[in-house]
């Protein structure tokens, strides 16, 4: 895959910039002015102060597809504690850190969230989705409901027709925007049984069902 740098590095992705022989965290928020790109760093400190522009660091970072990055870039602006970072300019080649290989689906899912209803947590429908792929390891769903990353978030959808619905829980991991003003949102699944996940590897070995 060629490597385009305005398509992995995009807003809301995190990277970690290596200053100085020090790492620092940090979240991708738009593009720069000069060319670049501008990340908010988690915890920035005297030595992000101090930087001269055109100072160089090595930024590393995971596509949506898995692949790990590594690459140089320069200090194009400083308005701390956001940077901006040059594109990296060459042919990388990515590394696939993903354990489970994501395959393409189309189920349309319900969105439940928890209510009490005379003291007792229920599960109601709080909107609808449509998942888009999935793997062991969890799924990507889009949608207008709105969830932060490390929100929970409950579905359910009927994989085979007659067949009970699958209800699961998921931890929001990721965060893209999607066409018609939706929302992309990348999960992992929250603690899954071995049922469950039989019925998940049954689901990618026939996705056409």
């Amino acid at each position: 895959m060629v490597f385009d740098p305005k398509k992995v590095l995009i807003s809301g992705s995190t990277v970690v910039a290596n200053i100085k022989n020090k790492p620092y965290a940090g979240v991708i928020t738009g593009e720069d002015k000069g060319g670049g790109f501008i990340v908010r760093l988690a915890r920035p400190d005297q030595t992000i102060l101090s930087l001269m522009l055109d100072t160089t660091c090595i930024v590393q970072c995971i596509s949506d597809e898995g692949l790990a990055y590594r690459f140089e870039c320069r200090l194009l602006t400083k308005k701390v504690p956001h940077i901006g970072l040059s594109y990296p300019s060459g042919n990388f080649e990515g590394i696939n850190v993903r354990k489970n290989p994501r395959i393409s689906v189309s189920y349309w899912t319900a969105l439940l969230g928890v209510v009490n209803e005379g003291g007792k947590a229920t599960l109601k429908p709080v909107g609808e989705g449509s998942i888009v792929d999935l793997s062991l390891g969890g799924c990507r769903f889009m949608t207008s409901n709105k969830y932060k990353v490390n929100d929970p978030a409950y579905l359910s959808f009927e994989y085979l027709e007659g067949k009970e619905s699958l209800r699961f829980k998921v931890i929001i991991k990721l965060i893209r925007t999607a066409p018609y003003g939706l929302t992309y949102y990348s999960s992992q699944f929250d603690n899954p049984t071995p049922e469950f996940l039989k019925i998940i590897q049954t689901i990618l070995d026939n996705p056409s069902l």
